[in-house]
């Protein structure tokens, strides 16, 4: 990631937390499997450190899919997939009708048949 090889979910979630809280150290590999760094570590990091890994890895893609995670991680891990299920549900078409009646109120329910009232249509 960024020159930096991440050998784990961990690491790059310390990395990002480092890049957020602005602390460049010259020893920043060393910093990565630090303790406190580790702490400061948001669920926004963990977040984006799933997504970022799992463009990577398809065995962490799969696990986030099934929700398979320890403790500090299921939050992120859930919320990753609620998004990535929204973003394949469908989308609502739009209605491209060339052409618009106008006519008195019409006491008819179908699919088809869109009402519009007066005010909507002057604006």
């Amino acid at each position: 990631m960024d020159g930096i090889l991440c050998g784990s979910l961990e690491q790059v979630a310390a990395l990002l937390a480092m890049r957020a809280a602005k602390s460049s150290t010259p020893d920043e590999l060393l910093a990565l499997n630090s303790e406190i760094v580790h702490n400061q570590i948001s669920e926004s990091d963990r977040k984006e450190a799933l997504r970022r890994f799992s463009k990577e890895c398809n065995s962490m893609a799969r696990k986030v899919m099934t929700s398979n995670f320890s403790s500090p991680w299921i939050l992120a891990a859930h919320d990753l997939r609620m998004e990535t299920e929204a973003n394949m549900r469908p989308k609502k078409l739009p209605i491209r009708a060339t052409d618009l009646i106008l006519a008195a109120r019409l006491d008819i329910k179908h699919e088809a048949i869109f009402e519009y009232r007066g005010n909507s249509l002057r604006k």
